[in-house]
């Protein structure tokens, strides 16, 4: 992708075992209106078809040994020749002119996020997407100018996006928001919120560890029934309840294995 030119926009996409999605993010990536843009897929250890997806699209594909998330965005980002390095999922699907507006938009920044919403994939993906259009704030980029990005530290994990930002802006590093538009299929898989309670040893935030321990007592009825009716789905209550649940009982055995070391 890019002919033997240096392009301006390397797209890194991580995948394992997303079989069902990366098609469509493929698909919604090579059919927006930038063009010449480098496509890398770096798969991540897949034992579906995963990769031969990728490679029916004709995109360069690097394999890795299942190494998490941080060292495929790492192992991805050595490999880009872009000046500006766009991290995409693969179960997110972007807008037509998602790049075009990246690229305008990170001209006055070193690194952006973009806005997230969903294509009614399910009713939790609506809610979440509902979440981070009302009341988010910035946690991390999706696109880097290449002098600014460093390494994803493998410690964090899951939240190796959000340390990421945080290290960038200490160093005085620019950060913005882009109206680039992505739309994310959010995951119900319990395995994804225990993951995330294990990477909060390391990612340690006293605001985020209480919330989430906080679903073990009688107390997380109330902010979580106040989201159900400010939202209008009764459904809210019990996902929220299920999510802090599954992250807490993550956080006690990263917490085990943190002592045992």
């Amino acid at each position: 992708m890019g002919g033997g030119k240096t392009p301006l926009v390397s797209v890194i996409v991580n995948a394992y075992n997303e079989e069902d999605v990366i098609g469509d993010c493929l698909k919604s990536v090579l059919n927006a209106s930038l063009k010449g843009m480098e496509v890398i897929v770096v798969n991540d250890g897949s034992t579906d078809e995963t990769k031969k997806i990728a490679q029916d699209f004709g995109v360069k594909v690097i394999d890795s040994s299942h190494e998490g998330l941080p060292q495929t965005r790492n192992i991805g980002a050595a490999a880009a020749k872009g000046r500006i390095i766009c991290f995409v999922d693969a179960d997110m699907k972007v807008g037509k002119d998602y790049f075009k507006k990246i690229v305008h938009d990170i001209k006055n920044f070193d690194f952006v996020d973009h806005t997230e919403k969903s294509k009614t994939s399910n009713w939790v993906s609506d809610y979440i997407a509902y979440v981070r259009a009302h009341k988010r704030k910035p946690v991390h980029g999706r696109a880097y100018k290449k002098g600014v990005l460093e390494k994803f530290d493998p410690k964090y994990g899951y939240y190796c996006e959000s340390e990421m930002a945080e290290r960038l802006v200490k160093k005085g590093r620019r950060f913005g928001l882009s109206s680039a538009v992505a739309y994310h299929k959010e995951s119900t898989n319990p395995k994804v919120f225990i993951t995330m309670g294990k990477s909060m040893v390391n990612y340690f935030r006293p605001v985020n560890l209480l919330y989430t321990i906080s679903s073990l007592t009688p107390f997380f009825a109330l902010p979580a029934a106040a989201r159900s009716i400010k939202y209008g789905d009764w459904r809210v209550f019990f996902w929220e309840w299920y999510a802090k649940i599954l992250m807490s009982y993550g956080l006690m055995q990263g917490v085990l294995k943190s002592i045992k070391k």
